[in-house]
Order: structure tokens, then sequence, then C-alpha cells
């Protein structure tokens, strides 16, 4: 009997000692892995869709206070990528990298007060938080915080946003300081600037600057008419999901002649070109 347990035993024993190292090799990381270094193993994760296997690794380089890890928490939850969505934590995990200067959290957090998003919806607290992203430099947060004054209608300061975004090559920017100068809303009205923001948008791929530069062309706004360039850049604002740029496109179709027709699908060609190879220089 003795002789058996003390097999038994050593037979346990044995087993354990090979499967404590197979146990340890699923364990989530390392012992001493720095925040950084667990972030990018997450991020891996992250990057091949397996959410699921990131958020442990996330979870733990935030919790070191590394604020990107934060940010990319709070977007898990904002998703529902790996965990069950919830704005609340989403907020919180925002929050938590917002606090440390993380100017993608502040623009994050002053959207979700702007809108009531797991937060009670604060307007002075959305400014606050977008405001602090946006003297950081944060493009898409400097033309957030020019749309909450213009809300406000202190239109000059929402001019002044947008066109610090502007000049960054930020096409919501270009966009929205090109509107500015066409209503004359905290600039003084000039369509000519309206047409020359409008198009550097547009030539970006931005659509809402794609169907407002072939009104531009097709009423005379700052440039003299232009039906087959009205009708290219409907149709190229179209193509990128513009509604009213294939409505008003097709209106304007029934309008043209075959050659000028013709003209309008070489500028298409040309115009395509153009906005390919800004996509490339941003993306090489």
């Amino acid at each position: 009997m003795l002789r058996n347990r003390a097999r038994l035993l050593a037979s346990f024993v044995l087993t354990l000692a090979f499967a404590l190292p197979l146990s340890l090799s699923f364990a989530p990381h390392a012992q001493g892995q720095s925040a950084q270094e667990l972030y990018q193993q997450g991020d891996k994760f992250y990057d091949a869709g397996e959410h699921e296997k990131a958020i442990p690794l996330f979870t733990q380089a935030a919790e070191q206070g590394l604020a990107e890890a934060q940010h990319s928490m709070g977007w898990m939850y904002d998703e529902g990528l790996g965990v069950e969505q919830s704005f609340p934590k989403a907020a919180e995990w925002y929050r938590k990298a917002a606090e440390q200067g993380y100017a993608k959290s502040q623009n994050v957090l002053g959207l979700f007060y702007h809108r009531g998003k797991g937060v009670e919806k604060d307007q002075e607290k959305a400014l606050k938080w977008q405001t602090l992203a946006a003297e950081q430099g944060h493009a898409a947060a400097q033309v957030n915080v020019g749309i909450l004054y213009h809300n406000k209608e202190y239109y000059a300061k929402a001019s002044d946003w947008y066109r610090k975004a502007a000049e960054q090559e930020y096409p919501s920017g270009q966009y929205h300081l090109g509107f500015a100068y066409l209503r004359g809303k905290g600039v003084e009205e000039d369509n000519a600037k309206a047409l020359e923001w409008f198009l550097k948008a547009g030539e970006q791929g931005h659509s809402p600057a794609q169907y407002k530069l072939g009104q531009m062309y097709q009423y005379g706004w700052g440039t003299k008419k232009n039906r087959p360039r009205a009708y290219a850049w409907y149709r190229i604002g179209a193509q990128a999901g513009g509604s009213l740029a294939e409505k008003d496109g097709k209106t304007i179709r029934k309008k043209m002649g075959r050659k000028k027709i013709e003209k309008a699908e070489q500028i298409i060609r040309e115009l395509e070109q153009i906005i390919g190879d800004n996509k490339s220089k941003k993306n090489p």
C-alpha cells in the first residue's frame, strides 16, 4: 500500500513538473514586462482581430498608467470589441488618459459630453476637454472647438479654430473654413477664398466639400459658371457617398450635350488621379 502511494505521489509530482511550464506558457504576459511592452503585445492581437486576447494586455498596461492603453480600453468599451459595450466604462477610461494630457482622449471625452454619451450632456465640459486637445494641435479637436463656438454664435473664434486645422491640411477644417468664407461667418464674405478652401478639402476626398464645389461651379460662386466641372465634382462627391451630389449631378447632366459630358468625364479622370495621389501621400 505504501509503495503504491509512493508511486502515485511520484506520478503526481512528475505530471505537475511537466504541466507547470505548459500552463505558464499560456499566461497573459511574463513577469516584469513594461506597460509599453504589454500594450504592444495587445496591439498585435487587436490588429489580428483577436480582441478578446488584446483586452487583458491592454488592461494591465492601462492599470500601470499608460495613457495610450487607457485610450484603447476606452475605444474597446466604446465599440464593444472583446468586451460588452459600455459607454460609461468607455468614458471612465478616456477620462484617465485625458487627465494625463492625452489629446486623443481629451477630444473623445469632449465629444461624449457634447452628445451626452456615457456621461451627462454638458457643453461647457465638452468645450473644456476639446480645447485642451486643440491647444496641443489635435486637428479634429480644433474643428470641434470651432463648431462649439459656432453654435454659441462666436463666429470669429470658430473661424480661428477652423483655420488652425485647415493649415494642418485637415480636410474638415478646410471645409468649415471655406463655409465660413461662403457665409461671411467670423470672416469677411469671400467666395473666391471659399472656393480655394473647398478645393483643398475636395482634392483630399472630403465628400461635403466636393458637393459644395459642384454648387460653386454650377452657380458661379467665386468663379465662372462651368457646367462640366460642376458635374464632375457632383459625380466625385456621389462616388464618396454624397446623396445630394448624386441627385444634383443627375439633374445637371440632363442639361448637358455630348461634348460637355465628354469634357466632364475627362475632368473626372483628372480629379480621381489628384485625389488618389493625395491619399497615397498620406498613406505611403
